[in-house]
């Protein structure tokens, strides 16, 4: 997935940012339908009660929108669920027991035909796997270290858990352990050229690291705010892009791009407004979250493809024809559609439902 310098280039992404400024050309109504495009979705009912989830294959052409089950994942009432999918085969990681807030999820692999298989345990909660072009999936499995003492507290000190990065072979059902530390966090932020970007938060601050997955060998990128997410990798620039705060202006926040050979930083945009998300399409151009919750910027044009709200971009086809946004609004449900970039026309993706997309491809585009 990827994210988010030079001061010309802040000023012009702040104009595109505002609907009707020079530079970010407001999409009106088109005729026709979007591209077909075919999807891998986990969906759960909206309701605190929901003990499964299901995993689906959705084909959207000029007849309508078609959906078929792949597999259904138990778990208790008010897990988090999320997943990534590859060719087609689903990687969901479910919260399991709730004894363990942090680090009760599980890993389960959905295969066409054969249903929901549960493959690992003691997974970080509200995590989201990684399935590698390298074959193996990638997930945060840890355990809970001892609380903070008072003093400790006083200081800013959280609790500091033993976690790994592993490494999960579906072929031989082997687990190894990739990296460890003793850390807050380590979030898995994306993949590029055999290396796993990981984002670290622990006592000593953040950074960004750089995990060979043959070798295990690791580097640190670069030292970063503790307050990261949405990540996406820029494939063209070999870069990652993030949301996060400023680091001189506690009440702002920027995207960033952070080159993944020398950690030069580019700030893309800067807001006082809500945290913003951004996606890197495949063009190189950026998908982010216009100020003000008035829906998006993608790719130099200013959307609000599913009405006001705070959207988020999460996925594009590998043409950067399409892409996928979770838009959210007060008082509502949580909606997922996929967007035509040069249009703005959206298709939402399943019925009344939560739904996290986890695979996006188009007759042309192929997969992302």
């Amino acid at each position: 997935m990827g994210l988010r310098r030079i001061h010309g280039r802040v000023f012009a992404l702040l104009a595109l940012a505002v609907c009707g400024l020079p530079g970010a050309a407001a999409i009106a109504e088109a005729p026709g339908p979007l591209a077909s495009f075919d999807a891998v979705i986990v969906a759960t009912a909206h309701d605190a009660d929901a003990q499964s989830s299901e995993v689906r294959r959705v084909h959207v052409g000029p007849s309508g929108q078609s959906s078929t089950a792949i597999g259904v994942v138990g778990h208790p009432p008010g897990a988090v669920v999320r997943g990534d999918a590859r060719d087609g085969v689903a990687w969901i990681v479910a919260d399991e027991d709730p004894s363990l807030p942090d680090w009760g999820a599980a890993l389960f692999e959905v295969r066409s035909g054969q249903g929901a298989r549960r493959v690992l345990g003691r997974v970080g909660h509200a995590s989201r796997p990684l399935a590698s072009g390298s074959g193996s999936v990638f997930v945060e499995r840890g355990r809970a270290g001892s609380p903070p003492t008072l003093d400790e507290v006083k200081q800013g000190r959280l609790r500091v858990d033993a976690i790994t990065i592993d490494a999960y072979d579906p072929r031989t059902t082997a687990t190894r352990a990739l990296y460890s530390s003793d850390a807050y966090a380590l979030h898995l932020a994306g993949e590029h050229g055999g290396e796993l970007v990981v984002y670290r938060v622990a006592p000593d601050g953040a950074a960004l690291l750089a995990i060979d997955e043959a070798s295990a060998r690791s580097r640190v990128v670069t030292a970063l705010m503790p307050f990261a997410r949405d990540f996406s990798i820029d494939e063209r620039r070999g870069a990652l892009v993030l949301s996060n705060r400023d680091g001189a202006d506690a009440h702002a926040w920027t995207l960033e791009r952070i080159d993944l050979t020398t950690g030069a930083r580019t700030v893309l945009h800067a807001t006082r407004d809500d945290q913003p998300a951004a996606l890197a399409l495949p063009s190189g151009e950026l998908a982010f979250t216009a100020d003000g919750r008035r829906g998006l910027v993608a790719a130099g044009h200013s959307m609000a493809p599913l009405g006001a709200g705070f959207d988020a971009p999460v996925l594009a086809t590998g043409d950067g024809a399409l892409f996928a946004l979770e838009h959210r609004e007060p008082g509502g449900w949580d909606r997922t559609a996929v967007v035509d970039v040069a249009t703005g026309r959206a298709v939402r993706l399943g019925g009344d439902e939560r739904v996290t997309i986890l695979e996006l491809g188009s007759a042309t585009g192929g997969v992302r």
